[in-house]
């Protein structure tokens, strides 16, 4: 395996990771309030997906941070090499950030397993999917430009967990509370949400486009825009099914037709998990290419 592949795959992990955490931890606040506390199946499912979330984080914020080195510095052997990781962090505003971030990391795994502490595992994962935006390509631009689009690039990351990591916590409903009233209610109030996600998602990737090429011509003439326009397919393969969901398959859902609509629906969320994970990847991806390129 290539470093720069080895790369991608780290950055692969940390991000579908964090996404995934912020999406459980925040998916009863807004879709399914006091499920937690009503069901302890759920309860358990939302605190051991948390944690093995957490435990990825962190192996894979490790990783992402050694491997970084070995790419900075041109040697492989540099991704084992404790004198060239110390010097990253020591002499790198990147490496000062990653140690920050790998704490935040390990404090999140232990906030998980205390019930008291649910509402600063929630504020962790929150700080920890937004500051992926003082990462990759996320400082290119300078002055106010850079500002936004460090702010946008935030925004945007959390307006996605709350829709890619919250389709595992819907995702369990369907399957374990399938009949349940809730379920339903749930759903609605996931799609509006939903809504919203899209909106902020829409605007705020493309500030960061326009911050990072600037040129529209680009989308089509640079590897960096050709993979851009897969992420954009893949993101509208999501809103196409997310649109299926709210006006075809939870009408019939809500008429009675549970035998036929249960299963669609639960498809559905299954055929947007796989095209999330499509745009992670390509996220993962471009975070390790020339823009310009």
């Amino acid at each position: 395996m290539s470093l720069t592949a080895a790369l991608v795959g780290a950055r692969f992990l940390h991000e579908a990771a964090l996404l995934v955490v912020f999406g459980i931890a925040c998916f009863p606040l807004y879709a399914a309030p006091g499920l937690a506390r009503a069901n302890a199946d759920f309860a358990a499912w939302r605190r051991g997906r948390m944690a093995w979330g957490a435990g990825v984080a962190t192996l894979s914020g490790v990783l992402w941070l050694a491997l970084t080195t070995a790419s900075m510095t041109g040697d492989a052997a540099d991704a084992i090499r404790w004198s060239a990781i110390a010097g990253t962090v020591s002499d790198t505003s990147f490496g000062q950030l990653w140690v920050a971030r790998l704490i935040g990391c390990v404090l999140l795994g232990l906030a998980v397993w205390t019930p008291r502490l649910d509402a600063v595992a929630t504020v962790l994962s929150a700080l920890l999917l937004a500051s992926l935006a003082g990462t990759g390509h996320a400082d290119l631009p300078d002055g106010t430009l850079g500002l936004v689009h460090r702010l946008a690039d935030g925004a945007h990351l959390l307006a996605a967990g709350l829709w890619i990591g919250a389709l595992w916590a819907l995702g369990w409903m369907v399957v374990n509370l399938a009949t349940a009233p809730q379920t339903e209610a749930a759903l609605r109030r996931f799609s509006g949400a939903g809504q919203l996600a899209v909106a902020v998602i829409i605007i705020t990737g493309g500030l960061n486009a326009y911050a990072i090429l600037g040129d529209p011509l680009k989308l089509l003439t640079t590897a960096y825009g050709r993979l851009l326009d897969v992420k954009l397919a893949a993101f509208a393969g999501m809103l196409g099914l997310a649109a299926l969901n709210r006006f075809v398959t939870l009408p019939r859902l809500a008429a009675g037709e549970s035998s036929t609509a249960l299963p669609r629906l639960r498809r559905q969320i299954i055929g947007e998990q796989a095209l999330s994970a499509v745009v992670v990847i390509v996220v993962a991806v471009i975070g390790t290419i020339d823009p310009g390129g």
